[in-house]
């Protein structure tokens, strides 16, 4: 099974929960749709706990279920965790501002992200609001996709680590489903991270790079990031 569409079903959390658990074992599965089914934070953070862990999703869509701030918790884990996901589509969600820098934040500290999609509200704007450049408000999500990218890609290695624990803009939450998690970070010795490591990055790493890679972008960074990858 490579592909699972069951939108405007009403499958509700109770649904949300059993797919999640029979979704475990579709190791192959790349393209979910749960779009309009009436799932509850419940249901979400039991999807998006899979969502944290898989590896070969690249597609979903949960848009037109509500997501509050719960939720986006949730979302915000799943995608500072995940690195398989291209798209992701949270239209028709009403995520509220807060929700909205709660996902935001998860993307922005995941230097493995693969995610180059995602709809529902701008992340530009939520973006300038956790300390990153503030131009980046009015770009499109595609453009600072394609910086985050950038960001890390241009992250140097060639430092000793050491070991470091962090709690990204104190946003993201616990383990869905209530068991803590206690991420581990390796650091080179100018603080800049490993880009290899599984997780998020401290806020202060992330602002610092962002900055730095931005200022090197010059004039010609609209350019860059409207280029073709």
């Amino acid at each position: 099974l490579r592909e699972l569409r069951l939108d405007n079903n009403s499958i509700g959390d109770q649904g949300a929960h059993i797919v999640s658990s029979l979704l475990n074992s579709a190791t192959r599965l790349e393209k979910i749709d749960l779009g309009f089914n009436s799932i509850g934070s419940g249901g979400m953070k039991t999807l998006m706990k899979y969502v944290s862990e898989s590896t070969c999703i690249n597609w979903l869509s949960v848009s037109g279920n509500p997501i509050d701030s719960e939720a986006s918790k949730a979302v915000a884990y799943a995608l500072a965790y995940n690195r398989s996901l291209k798209s992701m589509f949270l239209d028709h969600c009403f995520i509220a501002h807060e929700g909205q820098r709660h996902i935001t934040a998860g993307i922005v500290s995941n230097s493995g992200i693969s995610l180059r999609n995602l709809t529902g509200f701008p992340l530009g704007a939520a973006a300038a609001t956790l300390g990153l450049p503030p131009a980046l408000e009015n770009w499109t999500n595609e453009q600072l996709l394609k910086f985050i990218h950038l960001m890390w890609e241009r992250v140097s290695h060639d430092q000793d680590p050491h070991e470091r624990e962090l709690d990204p803009l104190h946003f993201l939450p616990s383990l869905p489903g209530g068991e803590a998690t206690s991420p581990k970070l390796l650091f080179g010795a100018n603080g800049l991270p490993i880009a290899d490591h599984i997780g998020p990055l401290d806020p202060a790493t992330v602002v610092t790079v962002a900055k730095t890679v931005f200022a090197s972008l010059g004039d010609n960074g609209n350019e860059v990031l409207s280029s073709e990858p």
